[in-house]
């Protein structure tokens, strides 16, 4: 079998570019078998990468027959969200009868369907490509409530489950107790909702303390500070940037709980949440909120609550629930680590492998 894998990076430090590193990693030990030729837009220094789906249009179409070329070796083509990758797989392979499946990320797949220039060519093409798939039910919702007679089977990421319950460090972190966000400093992450919602709760927890840990130095990281500053809270909310991964990992089993409350900001979504998983792996209990990725990665009432979107009072009595209550919070840290064992990728890479085989 040889697969032809279309992706925007291979870089650990964003959520796509992560998923498609762990999704081939994986794939080669579970099948050293399947060749795999990697297509990139941007270059990540992974050695698998061939960084020739550029994103200048001319250029683009200069690699037109390099392109074309590994489409037509392929038995199986398969695009990381339909914006470009989905289109060019698509397009790029006109005639050539290939078995193509569109995997729904996010935001590169949804918003299109939102855009009036795209809309019709990305229905067409989701409804003719061999099979569609999503990192979440949330995530397939969201295509289906334009394109409702699309078959969408819903395959979440994976994680090493045995990678974090075996991690060791040796970090001293805070002696205050403290609850914890990781991800990127952006709207969707919901950042200005968590804050309000610590606030909320500050005074009733005084030597609590709020760590996030996030990159991004932009116009987004400049709001959420002046909020911290505006709350009178810059005593309390630490935000940490380019820490390594000993540290998060001595952060995640030192929290008292995780809380990130994902938003949909002009149909920029996060379409799963994996570092909810990831907390769950080492134990910790997790805040999410509904309509949005987490819905997969969370359950609610059973390791932590899903609070209403956009709504920083709902997240505000969750986090008041976990942390008033140690029975509540010893029950979900249990439940969260037996949750976090289904996401094993020994589970996952499975069902990419079946989708495969049924497709050849």
């Amino acid at each position: 079998m040889r697969l032809c894998f279309l992706t925007h990076n291979l870089d650990f430090k964003n959520g796509g570019g992560r998923l498609s590193n762990d999704l081939l990693t994986q794939l080669h030990i579970a099948r050293p078998d399947i060749t795999i030729d990697v297509l990139t837009m941007a270059k990540s220094g992974d050695p698998r990468e061939q960084a020739i789906l550029c994103t200048n249009k001319i250029k683009l179409l200069f690699s037109f027959f390099k392109i074309r070329k590994m489409l037509r070796e392929a038995d199986i083509v398969q695009a990381m969200d339909i914006m470009p990758l989905g289109i060019i797989a698509y397009l790029f392979s006109r005639g050539l009868k290939k078995k193509i499946i569109i995997t729904v990320i996010g935001s590169g797949s949804i918003q299109p369907l939102h855009r009036w220039f795209w809309r019709s060519l990305c229905a067409y093409i989701y409804r003719r490509v061999s099979k569609v798939t999503a990192i979440s039910s949330y995530s397939a919702g969201e295509i289906k409530k334009i394109i409702p007679d699309l078959s969408v089977e819903i395959i979440n990421p994976g994680i090493n489950y045995h990678y974090f319950v075996q991690q060791q460090s040796s970090y001293i972190v805070l002696d205050e107790p403290f609850i914890l966000s990781v991800g990127r400093l952006k709207p969707r992450k919901g950042y200005e909702f968590s804050i309000r919602a610590f606030a909320k709760i500050a005074a009733q927890y005084p030597a609590l303390k709020y760590i996030i840990v996030g990159s991004g130095q932009g116009e987004y990281y400049h709001k959420i500070n002046k909020l911290i500053s505006d709350l009178n809270l810059a005593s309390r909310i630490i935000i940490k940037q380019g820490i390594a991964d000993a540290e998060l990992v001595s952060l995640y089993k030192s929290a008292e709980l995780f809380c990130l409350l994902p938003q949909n900001v002009d149909f920029d979504i996060e379409g799963f949440g994996l570092v909810f998983v990831e907390a769950a792996a080492l134990g910790l209990p997790v805040v999410g909120t509904k309509d949005s990725g987490a819905e997969d990665a969370v359950q609610d009432g059973q390791n932590g609550f899903l609070a209403k979107a956009n709504n920083f009072d709902s997240a505000a009595q969750a986090l008041d629930k976990i942390l008033g209550d140690k029975g509540l919070r010893q029950r979900f840290s249990q439940n969260s680590l037996e949750f976090a064992k289904k996401f094993d990728w020994s589970v996952i890479i499975k069902k990419y492998i079946n989708l495969y085989e049924l497709l050849l």
